[in-house]
Order: C-alpha cells, then sequence, then structure tokens
C-alpha cells in the first residue's frame, strides 16, 4: 500500500506551485505587457492576500486570495493585451494603481480575521455524519436540477414576488450539494457507482444552468465542487481545471453567434421551453466556439471581455469634469433594495444602481438600461462616489466583510453551518462585475438561504440520532 504523503510533504508542493505560479504570472508582465508598470500595479496587490493568508498558516477558506485571482482576470489580464481604447500610459497606470490601492486596503483590512492565537473563537459540530453526506448532495443536485427544469418550463410565475426567494434557496442548496461533492470525493466517502451518478447529476445541472446561454450559473457549481475537494483533499486539481477552462474558452468563443440563433430579438432569454434543445444547442455552441477559435473570429476575446479596467479608465478619465461625483447615490439605495420583494412589490429593481450609473454618466439611456446591464464591480462604483478615497473605503469594507467569512471557517467542520456559510459568502463575493447594494442584497439573501438549509439539516441529524437511539433500546435481546 503506498504510504500517503506527510504534510509537510503536501505543504512543500503546495509553497512550489504557489510560487512557481506567482513567478510566472509576474514574469509575464515584463516580457508580454506593453504596460508593465500598470501590469506590476495590479498583479503584485492581486497576490499580497495569498501571501498573507499562506504566511498567517492557511486557516480557513482563502476568500481573499480567491477573489484576488478573479481581479487578476478582471483588472491584470486585459494589460498583457494592450487593447485599452485611446486612454494613455499615465492614465492607464493610474487606473491601475487604483486597482492595486484596493486590493492592498482589502488585504490588510481582512489580515487581522486570519491571525489566530490557540484555538478558534468559531465553535460547531458537524452537521452530517459520513453516512449521510452523500444523501445530502443527491438530495441538492436533484433539488438543483428541478429547479432549472421547472425555470425552463416557465412553472414559477405563480409564485409572483416569492419567486426570488425559492429561487435563491434552490440555487444555495445546489451549490451547497456541489461543495459537498466535491469534499466526499477527496475524502473517500463517494465511490464506484454512487461517484458516477453523482458525477452525472452534477453535469446534468450545469447543463441546465447554462442551457439559458449564460456561463456564470455553471461556472459557480462548478467552482463549489472544486473547493470542496480542495478543503478535503489539500491540493488542486490542475488537469481538470485545465479541462474545464478549456471547454470554457471555447463556450466563450461561440456564445455570440449561438445567442444571436436562440435568444429572443432584443431580450436576454430564450423562447419557450427548450429542455429538449439542449443537446443541439450544446452541439452547434461548441461547434461555433471550435470554428470561431480556428478562425480567429471570436469577436471579443476573453481578456477584452472580462476587463473591468476600462469602467475605471472611464470613470477617472470623465470624473468631476464631464460628470460630477454622485457623493454616495449609488450606495443609499441599498436599505431599499433589503427589503424583500414579497414584503414590498414596487421596490426598487436589484440592478437599480448600476441603472444608475450608466445613466448619469451616459453610457445608456434609461430605455436602453431596461435592457442591457453594462457591470461596473465596485473599485468604478467607489471612485464614481467619492473618489480616491472612495476605492479606500469600499476597499476597507470589503476586506473587513471577506475576514470575517473567513474567520467563521477557522477550526470548524468542513460540513458545518459556518463553512457553509463562509464557502457560500465566497461564491456570492465572486461576482465582481456587481455593484455594492446589488453584491450586498445576493450576499444577504445566500446567507440567509444558507442558514435555513443549516436548520434543516440540523433538524435532520437530530431526527436520525433519535430513531438510532430508539432502535437500539427497543432491539430484541440475543443472548
Amino acid at each position: 500500500m503506498r504510504d500517503h504523503p506527510s504534510r509537510a510533504a503536501t505543504a512543500g508542493r503546495w509553497r512550489a506551485g504557489l510560487l512557481i505560479a506567482a513567478m510566472g504570472v509576474v514574469a509575464a508582465g515584463g516580457f508580454v505587457s506593453p504596460q508593465p508598470l500598470a501590469y506590476m500595479l495590479v498583479v503584485i496587490p492581486v497576490l499580497l492576500p495569498a501571501a498573507i493568508w499562506w504566511r498567517g498558516g492557511q486557516h480557513g477558506i482563502p476568500i481573499l486570495p480567491v477573489i484576488s485571482a478573479i481581479y487578476f482576470l478582471y483588472y491584470g489580464a486585459p494589460l498583457l493585451g494592450g487593447d485599452l481604447g485611446f486612454y494613455d500610459s499615465s492614465e492607464v497606470v493610474a487606473a491601475a494603481g487604483t486597482v492595486g490601492v484596493f486590493l492592498v486596503v482589502a488585504s490588510l483590512a481582512c489580515w487581522p480575521f486570519q491571525r489566530v492565537r490557540g484555538r478558534s473563537t468559531v465553535s460547531a459540530q458537524a452537521l452530517i455524519s459520513d453516512r449521510n453526506i452523500t444523501r445530502v448532495v443527491f438530495a441538492g443536485l436533484i433539488a438543483g436540477i428541478l429547479f432549472q427544469l421547472l425555470v425552463s418550463a416557465d412553472a414559477f410565475g405563480w409564485l409572483g414576488t416569492f419567486f426570488g426567494v425559492v429561487r435563491q434557496v434552490a440555487l444555495t442548496l445546489s451549490a451547497v450539494a456541489c461543495y459537498l461533492l466535491g469534499y466526499a470525493r477527496a475524502a473517500g466517502l463517494l465511490t464506484g457507482r454512487q461517484w458516477t451518478q453523482a458525477l452525472a447529476a452534477l453535469i446534468v445541472l450545469v447543463l441546465l444552468s447554462i442551457s439559458g446561454l449564460f456561463l456564470v450559473g455553471g461556472l459557480m457549481e462548478m467552482l463549489a465542487a472544486f473547493l470542496g475537494y480542495i478543503v478535503a483533499a489539500k491540493r488542486i486539481p490542475w488537469a481538470t481545471l485545465a479541462t474545464v477552462f478549456a471547454l470554457v474558452v471555447v463556450l466563450h468563443s461561440g456564445k455570440g453567434t449561438i445567442r444571436q440563433r436562440y435568444w429572443v430579438y432584443q431580450s436576454n432569454s430564450m423562447a419557450g421551453s427548450y429542455v429538449t434543445q439542449i443537446p443541439e444547442i450544446m452541439s452547434e455552441w461548441a461547434e461555433d466556439g471550435t470554428v470561431a477559435l480556428l478562425t480567429g473570429d471570436t469577436g471579443q476575446s476573453i481578456l477584452q471581455r472580462a476587463s473591468l479596467l476600462n469602467m475605471v479608465l472611464f470613470v477617472e478619465r470623465s470624473t468631476p469634469d464631464a460628470a460630477p461625483y454622485l457623493d454616495g447615490e449609488t450606495y443609499a439605495l441599498l436599505p431599499q433594495m433589503l427589503v424583500p420583494r414579497f414584503l414590498a412589490p414596487d421596490k426598487l429593481a436589484s440592478q437599480a444602481a448600476m441603472e444608475l450609473l450608466n445613466i448619469h454618466y451616459g453610457i445608456e439611456s434609461a430605455e436602453e438600461a431596461r435592457v442591457t446591464a453594462i457591470g461596473w464591480g465596485l473599485i468604478a462604483e467607489a471612485y464614481a462616489n467619492f473618489g480616491i478615497w472612495g476605492v479606500i473605503g469600499i476597499g476597507a469594507f470589503f476586506g473587513v466583510l471577506c475576514g470575517f467569512f473567513v474567520r467563521l471557517s477557522i477550526g470548524v467542520p468542513p460540513v458545518s453551518t459556518p463553512m457553509f456559510v463562509s464557502i457560500a459568502a465566497m461564491m456570492a463575493l465572486l461576482n465582481v462585475e456587481q455593484d455594492f447594494s446589488y453584491l450586498m442584497v445576493t450576499l444577504a439573501q445566500t446567507v440567509i438561504a444558507v442558514l435555513i438549509a443549516g436548520v434543516l439539516l440540523g433538524v435532520s441529524k437530530a431526527r436520525t440520532a433519535a430513531l438510532d437511539a430508539e432502535h437500539t433500546m427497543i432491539a430484541p435481546y440475543e443472548p
């Protein structure tokens, strides 16, 4: 039997792998980027949260390091392509510096929450026994699949304003199930036929999630599964990640063509029930993406499409000369947006802050803003409200928020309510295109849904324990 690697050997491989990856990312700026100084102003702060987490003993879920990696894709990677419109070098450096300030402030604000002295102050019990994890995995995956099927059939119209509640609970339960799937696989609790069935269910769920021709839902489910695996296995499945990334590249390249073919004109939705068309849609989507990659006709590249750096460049050039500071107008919308829609049917739209920004800066008219969403992200929004001081303030708040959820995950079982809350919070915070109010509303809904799921799992565990105890007491005596 092969010996399991020691903790020291595993830590050594993690350290070597992360160091090589970091050196590669930094070196790319010097050899590839036409804006090496701007690139360094982004990429070094991007690596800071991972360095702090690693040097601090790798306690808890690395929430800010994971989010910073996403920030690299949106703010650092575009500097490798050099396509930043008509902005000059000094403007690009200034915008990169703004991004770097946000990440440095967030890292410093998160740091104290990761400094563990003795035992964690958070205590929790495992919600699920090892023998019941697989049951919860299948229950959550089935719930997610049923929800997606009913959505595609437009079967939730009768819920009215309560649909948002049902949607958030269903999506959170399926995300928890995906996380547990990865955890159970790494821990050896999901093998053989059960693993094959669970993997098939995950694939079906992902296909249903992206069948509306949006990739983000399926990507979040896959990411949850990867996180569960990494938490349990203490290693990163690079080969599987590379395969998934390759598929994403293909689908991203073909999404423009497939959307023109299947979306209703001037809308972001499919017509009628499309579940039976999924095999055909996926086949055509993969073919369109492959052809686009081979011919070079991909429209916007992934770096261009993902870029939020352009929004920072735009807002820094425009404010305050072309458009005055908003002085917190987008943040003032949050209290109204936190009220559940079933209590206030006429409350503001979930993207009201984004619409306000787009209209204020003349990017869209009021009519266009209701149809098309143009993401801003926290950094550009903060600058639009208060300039660089707004960026510093929102960076500090974001760092404290991430630190709070990191603290919840320190020293608790991987299948406990605090861990589920931390994982779900990270999944919500990963949506870096959204404005502050939308992000906070999504985060609040996600946390509440996880707490409800935790209560249900706790009740189920207590009932199972009671039944086991009762069974033990009435078992016949055997001499």
